[in-house]
């Protein structure tokens, strides 16, 4: 299964919250929900340019995982859940997706794809560094809720 939700381009200053929010939903919760608990063989939450997206493969459970996706938000914003050290992992996860070696023709084809210039990725590191816990459940309920 999978479902999509409006989200925002990578300027914009709530997507590196999102991104986080991402990883936290994809090990924290939709793992237990998903495929411990519905048996599903994989899944989680990404998010893109102008879209978050949470999905399923292999999943005999799809009605239960669509379930789940609609409770992601709630999740999140429930105290308790979602914990300093949780952020503090899932930042350390998400820098070592984005700070990961990059050949100087992988740099130039990532700008000429994305057209990401080195000020935005560095604007972009810093906003996640600065992203909160209260960061993560705002954006869990205005994107997700």
């Amino acid at each position: 299964g999978a479902q999509a939700f409006p989200g925002v381009g990578r300027r914009h200053p709530d997507y590196m919250a999102l991104h986080l929010l991402t990883q936290i939903l994809s090990s924290q919760f939709l793992l237990q929900e998903i495929r411990f608990k519905g048996g599903a063989y994989g899944g989680g939450a990404s998010t893109d340019e102008g879209v978050v997206t949470m999905y399923s493969y292999r999943d005999p459970r799809v009605r239960e995982t669509l379930d789940a996706f609609a409770r992601a938000a709630l999740w999140a914003a429930t105290p308790g859940n979602v914990t300093d050290d949780t952020v503090r992992q899932a930042k350390l996860a998400v820098f070592a997706g984005i700070d990961a070696p990059m050949a100087p023709a992988s740099a130039g084809d990532s700008f000429f794809v994305s057209g990401i210039a080195d000020e935005e990725r560095q604007r972009n590191r810093h906003r996640l560094l600065d992203t909160t816990r209260e960061d993560l459940v705002r954006v869990a309920m205005q994107y997700l809720g």
